[in-house]
């Protein structure tokens, strides 16, 4: 009975976190400007259910252990793609992140109002703690916005 509580709080953390980020997407093939992985990594992509076991947790080179405020154990799974340039969530199996100070705007129409694209990296993590300018997904497909339209900073504990 213990034993399925703490699944049960697993699950609703790792949902809470899910909810927050949205699901994670896999990718098949890796942009050219990515880091290079294994081939074995490469087959380790993050599982849509997150591991329940530090074994499981071994297979998504993740991170075992108590996260942010969670009371229980849970694994934070490896992205394939963290550290690739990305400028929307979709880009990314993580999350996109801008960077905190002065986040980079790719411009695409430099008229009288610079509009563009902010510019961030995949997270290494799944689940990204801490403070960050998260760029949504689907934020390319709301078009070009201007610099003062730059991603909210978000704290996930």
């Amino acid at each position: 009975m213990q034993r399925d509580t703490e699944m049960t709080r697993r699950w609703i953390d790792w949902t809470i976190v899910v909810a927050v980020f949205g699901a994670c997407s896999q990718r098949g093939a890796m942009a050219p400007d990515a880091k290079a992985v294994t081939p074995a990594a490469q087959l380790a992509a993050p599982p849509k259910v997150p591991p329940q076991t530090a074994e499981e947790c071994r297979a998504c080179r993740g991170d075992w252990g108590k996260h942010g405020i969670a009371e229980t154990e849970s694994c934070n799974c490896r992205t394939n793609d963290g550290g690739k340039r990305c400028t929307d969530g979709a880009d990314c199996q993580g999350v996109c992140i801008a960077a905190t100070d002065n986040p980079e705007l790719e411009v695409v129409d430099g008229g009288t109002t610079r509009r563009g694209f902010f510019v961030g990296k995949c997270s290494e993590l799944v689940t990204v703690f801490g403070c960050n300018r998260i760029i949504d997904r689907g934020a390319r497909s709301h078009g070009p916005v201007s610099p003062e339209e730059a991603p909210q900073q978000i704290c996930v504990d």
